[in-house]
């Protein structure tokens, strides 16, 4: 106890500067410049910033807690950020007190909504001086964190805020000790792209405006906030599956995307790979009341919701929040009946093709999709060949395709899409027995609101008549994972719909516009095989093996 007084002492000196200069060289002195200069060295890592981060409760939790994908939520100056910067500066700088990621030679992936916020906060928390405040302790004269007072633990001590005028902005949570080079996305506005550390870690720093990383195997990744591109969440999973790296996701629920409310709900309902975690301003004891009372009366009722009480606002904003799979919409697979009408829809695409098939019953109960397929990088022919895959001995009434697209002609094509999908289709042996406008199909409605509204009456319950408490629409469980993430995730932005991914959603919107209907089929052939459901059997068992 008596050596930790005199090194406080010592320490407390230098900080003074009460420790004397002496210009004689000699033994001594040169001893005395070496203590000195040792001394001081001691005094700047005694004062780093991660020797004195405290959490929060919740905060603590999630810090120690090592699911795969931890969710940190809440409201607005909670310290969301900061969680998440003293997680990466604990695992860049060799220095996690629970072990989670490796010592040295880690890979990190920090993402944030676009260049500026990669520069403030998330660089400017890392490597700037201030992410929290420091005080001189006055028994040891050694800095430490602000106490939290005991009688109430939102609030600081009585005693530092007395002392408000000997705050100190704590050093880097990164030291520039542990920085070897950086390479820098734009300079001059302080964007990074790599920074490599001696501990060998590399921290790679991505706007979600751009197209994720690949190749990059990730021991950790940092989402912050809103998330533009909806495909960085997917890839880096994959890039985190090789050295068993974790992922944290830090956002205020009033910037959510539809990715993050889901992860949010899979923590909620008990998912072992996702927990979640909620940050409150009211409880952070670092914002004085005041400041915490000016943004309670600052925001509006319905601002408070998200900003105040960190409660999801994007439910409000989903397009099609009551769909619901396995439940009211949902149905199991069963062989559809021969004496039913099957329609086709397509939104064409070189990249993704979606399709939908749908069923109507003779008494036009329910509207069934019961089957479908993405056709990544195909093209008519092989579009083709899948639809006449599905056909078996029953034509297809009529088929639809998206209205725009189907319009367009390729490069150096002389016929448009619907034309060459059209072709492709009759050379398949695929021919509908109705035929539309569009070279053979019925053109698909541009107008966005009018087929949501279709669609959303379709997901009703109907309050009346023979079929009252059931929905138009019914879907085979487990058949396309892709069309319920797809409605699930389509929401509105600024008062318009959120430009995602979303093929096989509009085939369905293109369909309930359509508004099929029941029509007496016609075999295609005198054979009594019908192919078609042993066919979709294997495809599903195909599926569930991968």
């Amino acid at each position: 106890m008596q050596e930790r007084h005199d090194l406080a002492a010592l320490l407390g000196a230098m900080r003074d500067r009460d420790v004397p200069f002496n210009p004689v060289v000699d033994s001594d002195s040169i001893a005395r410049a070496e203590a000195n200069r040792l001394a001081r060295q001691m005094l700047l890592r005694q004062r780093e910033a991660l020797n004195h981060y405290q959490a929060m409760p919740s905060g603590q939790e999630a810090h120690e807690c090592r699911a795969p994908w931890r969710i940190v939520d809440g409201s607005n100056r909670s310290g969301k950020t900061l969680w998440g910067a003293i997680e990466v500066a604990r695992a860049a700088t060799g220095r996690d007190p629970y072990n989670k990621y490796p010592a040295r030679n880690g890979r990190a992936l920090i993402v944030g909504k676009d260049g500026d916020h990669l520069a403030n906060p998330l660089y400017r928390k890392l490597f700037d001086p201030g992410a929290f405040t420091l005080i001189p302790d006055l028994e040891t004269r050694l800095w430490r964190n602000l106490r939290v007072s005991a009688e109430d633990p939102t609030t600081l001590d009585p005693q530092d805020l007395e002392r408000k005028a000997e705050w100190r902005p704590a050093p880097p949570l990164i030291p520039s000790r542990f920085i070897t080079d950086i390479a820098w996305d734009d300079r001059k506005r302080r964007v990074p792209r790599i920074i490599r550390l001696t501990t060998g870690w590399e921290l790679f720093f991505r706007s979600s405006m751009g197209d994720p990383p690949q190749g990059i195997m990730l021991d950790l990744a940092w989402l912050d906030e809103e998330v533009e591109n909806f495909n960085f969440y997917p890839e880096i999973c994959a890039r985190l599956v090789d050295r068993n790296g974790v992922g944290f996701w830090t956002a205020t629920p009033q910037a959510a995307t539809p990715q993050l409310w889901k992860l949010r709900q899979r923590a909620d309902e008990g998912d072992p790979l996702v927990r979640g975690f909620t940050l409150l301003v009211k409880d952070n004891p670092y914002l004085p009341p005041d400041a915490k009372q000016q943004l309670y009366d600052s925001l509006s009722e319905e601002e408070r919701e998200a900003r105040w009480y960190g409660r999801y606002a994007l439910k409000g904003g989903l397009v099609y929040r009551m769909y619901s799979p396995m439940g009211v919409h949902g149905c199991e697979p069963f062989q559809i009946p021969s004496d039913w009408t099957r329609y086709v829809v397509v939104d064409p695409g070189r990249q993704h093709c979606g399709t939908l098939f749908a069923a109507v019953d003779p008494d036009e109960k329910h509207v069934w999709i019961h089957d479908g397929f993405d056709l990544r990088n195909g093209d008519a022919q092989g579009w083709a060949a899948a639809v006449a895959e599905r056909q078996g001995r029953i034509r297809f009434e009529a088929m639809i395709i998206d209205g725009s697209m189907g319009t367009q002609h390729g490069s150096g094509q002389d016929r448009c899409v619907a034309e060459l999908y059209w072709e492709a289709l009759i050379a398949a042996g695929v021919k509908p027995r109705l035929q539309g406008g569009l070279s053979g199909f019925f053109a698909g409605t541009r107008d966005v609101a009018a087929r949501e509204e279709t669609l959303l009456n379709w997901l009703g319950i109907r309050g009346s008549g023979i079929f009252s408490g059931t929905s138009k629409l019914k879907v085979f469980r487990g058949l396309l994972p892709e069309l319920d993430s797809q409605i699930h995730m389509a929401y509105y932005k600024g008062g318009k719909r959120a430009k995602i991914r979303e093929d096989l959603l509009v085939c369905l919107e293109y369909l309930s516009h359509f508004n099929p209907y029941y029509q007496e089929t016609e075999a295609t052939t005198n054979s009594d095989v019908d192919p078609v459901w042993e066919a979709f059997q294997r495809r599903k068992a195909k599926r569930g093996n991968r």
